[in-house]
């Protein structure tokens, strides 16, 4: 018998025996039903659908036409009754290919797939069907890996408007689209799905320049580019003309200004056109098409889901999985069971399996937006790509105009990764986040408690923490940016777990199926190790992991006959890394995140769930916005805590634990908060934030543990932290403030509601400090707190860092060299706050905490050292030494001398070919190692460039590199620079026998965007001698120089234009050559060019 651990708190209440098994309840109440494949039960639902039941439907003895041999779908001998004509059934045996090449096809009824379905993919074809259903062990293949749909062609397959769909064939609402029990395989031609822009457009610009040239955007395709804005719908639907390289012509200008509030973060771009199209041909929400895949292991990239989608998030499902005895029919919710059934989306992973050991789903460059081409399309009316009880990859993807979440996880269960998408835009319900959750103590009779969520208009809901989230954009959202809900819906139990229990502590009558909803949180339903990299690779809470583990703390724990511990996914931390919100009405809502972890995790910080590199930027509730609140902190100490969950937030916690958050960058409109909670949140690290434009910074007063770390405010309406004592609900708080700038103010203030038999600490740079009206007669004002008071005295910290362990030495030069060694850790309360590296006794340099690797520089060649590391606290206490490394640096070059050269004047000078010699005598480089990895193997950074050769890039201001040179004769030479700039510009300063110029420039939109700058005229000895290029500034790549005679007119000027020639195509297929000569002069050929 597995055994089985209730433990924790669950919203206030004892949870622990007696209970009543969920299996056994389920069991004798007939409810329960096992899924067909991969090792999972679940309730019962009238969602729920199995291969049997979907087969069902197009019975293959109804069929009008069957395929007998495999064949064209146009040529007559492939069928047993001619080429299928409109009202067919259609039936593909087992055994037998067809390969669709219709354009288009007849209007079908319904296509079933025993065998294989194939797609030409080198024409445009068109599928016409009511619906597509494929059995097990079949194959529908529209395009593959090494033959994808050519982008010269358009395979398209429609779910076409039969009329209403027919309940009494399909009671259940199924059909109307493609719902594949076998392989699916979908591969359009590869095409950039949304692309960020070198350059902010502007109202009346007609042309975008990308970062990069993107792949297969071709004349005709249907771009949007997001607006900024949070206070209205400024996106902009726009045409391509043309495309050369990153510059995009539009057929239209546009009408807004794209420009973000600092000109360092990303405007964009997003493609909506692919060359794979399923689309509904209907407008008319209950009789459009949608996609539901429901065996493991697809495959679909680069496809376009055109106004897919029949579940309808502007109001409640009609078929919940509980309650629906007592809410059906009882004046709020009044829907028929068909009215507007869950579970049909436009890109759905149905119950697949959310399980490691079954394939991953790949989802990749595809999108889910209305039709391109116009004619009153609107969009998703509900989610957009939809992971449920599955293991799915989605990356790449764009989601445009979804009502109500654009990418979504439906359980909490689920396994996998949303990496690089971009949602955009969302109507919304205008309802609160959890209006219609399941809750054991609300009273229904005002709202329909059915565990309905994703309706409020988000970008990503999370309904679990096991699906990475990174690198992902959502923008124009009406509510949250990102939302992450981590407690299971109770609708899943893997067969390993014998008995999860439902605890029924509050209930004073016999349990019923409803109470499953009403107590997530509560089934083991995940195993542990799923765990492993959580929240990072280096800090995890799997069993045998450092640290406490997901085990030990969990709500529910159940080790099956095999030993596998299963925990409930609520416990697990969540990791979200480098996503972006803009333009939404708020940022990010954390809600439910590891609930019970408890003393388990206190001080345990770097084992709480991370949130890493977060930017939200124009962030605010959109005009006219009357139905969700807005989030403010009063002066006079009011806090409306339960609605930090409407607009004006960058990253509110509730009914949350043990978070990390690092690295933010939040900017608001001027109006809400920056970071905050609500009365339940408890565990909330905040480390190196930047906060601008909002009303109020943080508020930073929860239950148990809050710690802020070096945040950075600028543009604050009133008080940068706010620490009030209004209903907060459970006690014992602990506040500790670091390295709070002078000018910024903290806000205390106790109000009537402060339970004073509470434990209480807040903590200043390791200083108690106190409500004034509470504080002991020695303490002392601070210019930063309002409200409060400090204690004198120097920090109570006194414990220093563990020691740096492990210090090696990987890599060196003639004149440098790479340490790296494991991190130390603090216990002093003050925290780690950077590294000390002594080289032969002496402190060379410091680096900050979090950074384990660093370079020596300035060394001599031939010499050996010693190297070792401390760490010290926010106290100023350090470690003990590291243990020490010895290292003998290469022997410095006996002399310099020429690298390709000497290299002619008149003439150029490739960036790549300085002279040979090492660091300090012939360059002077700032890192260790080539950081492009190209060319030659030392320290200067080098890269292949686009206009053909190489290019010295990553440059550093003082940084310098010599050539020698041999001219031809004495006299004054105009010298030009090739140069290249993402977004500061740069500058350099060439020298040689004593003369010097300089020239500094712009940006030019990209590290290889390059322009031609004059830098001067420098007065050159004939023979042989030294020319540096020195850098000015940073951020800046160079490709070559030039030098022409100054005295040579216009026609003779002798000029440097690339490395080893470059070519350039006409439309009549003549390649045109310019081949550069030794002299500095060219010649100019013609030749026939064919593919």
């Amino acid at each position: 018998m597995a055994e089985e651990r209730i433990s924790g708190d669950q919203d206030g209440q004892s949870i622990g025996k007696p209970y009543l098994s969920r299996r056994r309840l389920l069991q004798t109440t007939g409810t329960l039903a096992a899924l067909s494949g991969l090792g999972s039960t679940a309730i019962a639902s009238e969602h729920d659908t199995d291969d049997h039941h979907v087969a069902d439907l197009v019975p293959a003895s109804d069929a009008t036409h069957s395929a007998t041999t495999s064949g064209s779908w146009t040529d007559p001998a492939t069928w047993d009754n001619g080429v299928p004509d409109d009202g067919a059934r259609v039936h593909v045996p087992s055994g037998v290919t067809v390969t669709f090449d219709a354009n288009p096809s007849a209007r079908l009824q319904w296509v079933r797939i025993d065998g294989t379905f194939r797609a030409a993919t080198s024409r445009t074809a068109e599928l016409q069907v009511d619906t597509l259903i494929t059995t097990q062990n079949s194959t529908i293949q529209l395009g593959t890996e090494s033959d994808p749909v050519r982008p010269s062609s358009e395979l398209t397959v429609t779910f076409i408007d039969r009329g209403p769909i027919d309940e009494s064939w399909d009671s259940e609402r199924k059909t109307r689209g493609l719902v594949a029990v076998g392989t699916v395989e979908v591969h359009g031609a590869a095409k950039t799905p949304h692309t960020t822009l070198a350059h902010h457009p502007t109202a009346g610009e007609a042309v975008l320049e990308l970062e990069a040239a993107p792949t297969n955007w071709q004349a005709g395709d249907a771009l949007v580019v997001p607006g900024v804005s949070p206070r209205e719908n400024q996106d902009e639907e726009v045409t391509v003309a043309s495309v050369s390289g990153s510059t995009v012509q539009l057929a239209e200008t546009l009408e807004y200004d794209h420009v973000p509030p600092a000109s360092d973060l990303d405007t964009y771009a997003l493609n909506l056109d692919r060359h794979v199209r399923l689309r509904s041909e209907s407008t008319e929400i209950k009789r459009r098409g949608h996609v539901m895949i429901m065996s493991p292991g697809s495959t679909i990239r680069y496809a376009g889901l055109y106004d897919l989608g029949r579940t309808d998030k502007s109001i409640p499902f009609s078929n919940p999985a509980y309650k629906e005895s007592e809410i059906r029919n009882d004046g709020v919710f009044d829907l028929d069971v068909n009215d507007n059934r869950r579970a049909r989306y436009a890109l759905h992973y149905h119950e697949t399996g959310p399980r490691t050991d079954v394939e991953p789903h790949d989802a990749t460059g595809c999108v889910v937006a209305p039709r391109t081409d116009g004619n009153g399309w609107t969009g998703s009316p509900g989610w957009g790509f939809v992971n449920h009880q599955s293991y799915a990859h989605v990356h790449d993807c764009v989601s445009y105009k979804v009502f109500g979440s654009h990418f979504q996880t439906e359980t909490g269960v689920e396994l996998g990764s949303f990496v690089n998408n971009f949602a955009l835009r969302s109507t919304g319900s205008g309802d609160d986040p959890d209006f219609r959750e399941v809750v054991a103590w609300a009273d229904h009779a005002n709202r329909p408690l059915i565990d309905d969520y994703g309706h409020n208009g988000v970008g990503f809901w999370l309904h679990g923490p096991l699906v990475l989230n990174e690198d992902n954009v959502a923008a124009g959202q009406r509510n949250h940016g990102f939302a992450y809900w981590t407690r299971a819906i109770g609708d899943y139990v893997p067969d390993e777990v014998d008995d999860p229990a439902v605890p029924p502590a509050e209930l004073d009558r016999e349990i019923e199926e409803s109470d499953i909803g009403r107590h997530r949180g509560t089934i083991p339903n995940v195993p542990a190790p799923y765990a492993d990299d959580r929240p990072s690779e280096q800090h995890n809470v799997a069993p045998e992991s450092a640290g406490p583990n997901v085990a030990e703390f969990a709500h529910a724990t159940d080790t099956a006959d095999d030993g596998t511990v299963f925990v409930d996914e609520g416990s697990i931390p969540l990791r979200d890394i480098g996503n972006t919100a803009f333009a939404c009405g708020s940022g990010m809502e954390v809600m439910n995140h590891m609930r019970g972890a408890g003393s388990q995790m206190n001080g345990q910080t770097d084992y709480y769930g991370l949130i890493e590199d977060y930017t939200a930027w124009n962030i605010g509730r959109r005009d006219g916005e009357s139905d969700l609140p807005d989030t403010r902190i009063y002066q006079n100490g009011d806090l409306s805590f339960e609605f930090p969950r409407g607009t004006g937030i960058g990253l509110a916690m509730r009914y949350a634990s043990h978070l990390k958050v690092v690295n933010p960058r939040l900017i608001g409109v001027g109006e809400g908060v920056g970071i905050t909670h609500n009365m339940r949140a408890e565990g909330l690290v905040i480390e190196d934030a930047t906060i601008e434009n909002w009303s109020s910074g943080i508020g930073a007063l929860t239950d148990g543990r809050m710690e802020i770390r070096n945040p950075t405010f600028s543009n604050i309406r009133n008080y940068e932290i706010n620490i009030q004592g209004e209903q907060i609900l459970a006690g014992n708080p602990t506040t500790k403030l670091w390295d709070v700038d002078a000018e910024d103010e903290i806000y205390m203030n106790p109000t009537d509601d402060v339970d004073t038999d509470w434990d209480r600490e807040y903590w200043l740079d390791d200083r108690r400090v106190y409500f004034e009206d509470a504080a002991p007669g020695d303490t002392e004002t601070d210019p930063r707190l309002v409200g409060g008071r400090i204690e004198p005295g120097s920090s109570s910290d006194q414990a220093a860092p563990s020691t740096p362990a492990n210090l090696s030495s990987p890599a060196h030069t003639e004149s440098s060299l790479d340490i790296d060694w494991d991190a130390s850790s603090d216990t002093g309360g003050t925290g780690l706050d950077h590294y000390n590296v002594y080289v032969d006794g002496a402190l060379d340099h410091s680096v900050a905490a979090g950074t384990t690797a660093t370079m020596v520089g300035g060394l001599s060649g031939g010499t050996t050292y010693d190297v070792h590391v401390t760490a010290a606290d926010g106290a100023g206490n350090e470690s003990a030494a590291s243990n020490t490394v010895t290292v003998t640096t290469d022997d410095a070059p006996s002399s310099q001398s020429a690298y390709n050269g000497p290299h002619p004047i008149p003439g150029s000078l490739q960036a790549q070919d300085y002279d040979t010699g090492g660091e300090g005598v012939a360059y002077h480089d700032t890192t260790s190692g080539n950081t492009g990895s190209a060319y030659r193997d030392d320290d200067v950074d080098i890269e292949p460039s686009t206009e053909g050769g190489y290019n010295v890039g990553w440059i550093a201001s003082g940084e310098w590199l010599e050539y020698t040179v041999q001219v031809e004769s004495a006299g004054d030479y105009d010298v030009a620079a090739r140069v290249a700039s993402n977004s500061s510009g740069g500058g350099l300063t060439v020298d040689a026998d004593g003369d010097a110029a300089s020239a500094s420039f712009g940006a030019t939109g990209g590290w290889q965007s390059w322009t031609t700058v004059d830098v001067g005229t420098l007065s050159l000895p004939a023979g042989e001698t030294v020319v540096r290029i020195a850098a000015d500034a940073s951020d800046w790549n160079l490709n070559y120089l030039t030098f022409a005679s100054a005295s040579s007119d216009a026609g003779t000027a002798e000029t440097a234009i690339d490395v080893g020639g470059s070519s350039d195509t006409a439309g009549d297929g003549t390649e045109f050559r310019a081949d550069i000569a030794t002299n500095g002069g060219y010649t100019a050929s013609t030749g026939d060019s064919h593919e």
